[in-house]
Formats: structure tokens, C-alpha cells, sequence
């Protein structure tokens, strides 16, 4: 979602008359499925350097099992269940060049799930916008974040 989301952005911002750099936070495995992943950044507008290369554990992925009116999802989430936002640095994330922080795949980060409220928070207080695109929660639990 995030990769995407990202590739997307980046896409766009080469087109505008100010190119707005992206950087993707995130993890992969060092494995093909994480070369994948790291080839698709490879975009002028992308910086990919806090893509965080697991060597034990590998890339998670997603097989979409489509029918004529519904799909299903099977997903191994590999090394992103484990992401937490102290694997990157803070002052970089929250420099002043942050304009904009988008979180991808909320219930497949189980370990950052519980750092979400303080980076929302700390992002509303430093007027940076937010977006989170939950995607679907397995565990039906439905995890609910509340600002205040």
C-alpha cells in the first residue's frame, strides 16, 4: 500500500513544475521479493535509503484470489508486521521538509500499531497533514485510533 502509494506520488510530482521528494519508510526481506519492492522505488523523486533490509527475515507478500463479484486476499506479511517507528530517525522524519506523512497497511504493522497515536499527534502538532490506509483486519479485532 505504502509502495504504491509512494510509486504513485512520485509518478505525479515529476510533473510538476517543483518536484517534491518522497521517502518511504518501511522494510523488505533480502530476498527477490525485496528486490521487487526496491527496483519499483527506483524513480528521481523517490529517496529509498530508509527501506531497512532485513537479511533474516523475508519479504511479505499478497496473492489476490479474484471471482467474477467478490476477491479474496491471502497475505504472509513477512518483515513489515515487525516495523516500528523507532527503527528511523525522529528528527528526520519530523524535519521541517515534512509536509505530509502517509501510513500504509495499518493492520499488517502489528509492532507499529501501538506508535501510531503519538505519530499522528506529534504530526498534528507540527501542522504536517496525514493519511492512514488501515486495509483489512484479519483478526476482526478492528483496532480503533481516537485524536482528540
Amino acid at each position: 500500500s505504502a509502495l504504491n502509494i509512494t510509486v504513485h506520488a512520485a509518478n505525479y510530482s515529476a510533473h510538476l513544475n517543483e518536484i517534491v521528494k518522497l521517502h518511504l519508510l518501511s522494510c523488505t526481506g533480502k530476498d527477490f521479493q525485496g528486490q521487487v519492492c526496491r527496483d519499483a522505488l527506483d524513480h528521481r523523486c523517490i529517496d529509498r535509503s530508509r527501506v531497512i533490509v532485513n537479511e533474516s527475515v523475508r519479504t511479505g507478500s499478497c496473492i489476490v484470489l479474484s471471482g467474477a463479484t467478490d476477491r479474496s486476499f491471502i497475505t504472509d506479511r513477512g518483515c513489515i508486521k515487525d516495523l516500528k517507528i523507532d527503527w528511523f530517525n525522529q528528527k528526520e522524519l519530523f524535519s521541517t521538509s515534512t509536509s505530509h506523512i502517509h501510513i500504509g497497511g495499518f493492520y499488517n504493522c502489528d509492532a507499529l500499531q501501538d506508535d501510531v497515536c503519538n505519530l499522528l499527534m506529534r504530526a498534528f502538532e507540527q501542522n504536517i497533514t496525514t493519511s492512514l490506509n488501515p486495509q483489512y483486519d484479519a483478526t476482526e479485532k478492528w483496532v480503533c485510533i481516537y485524536l482528540y
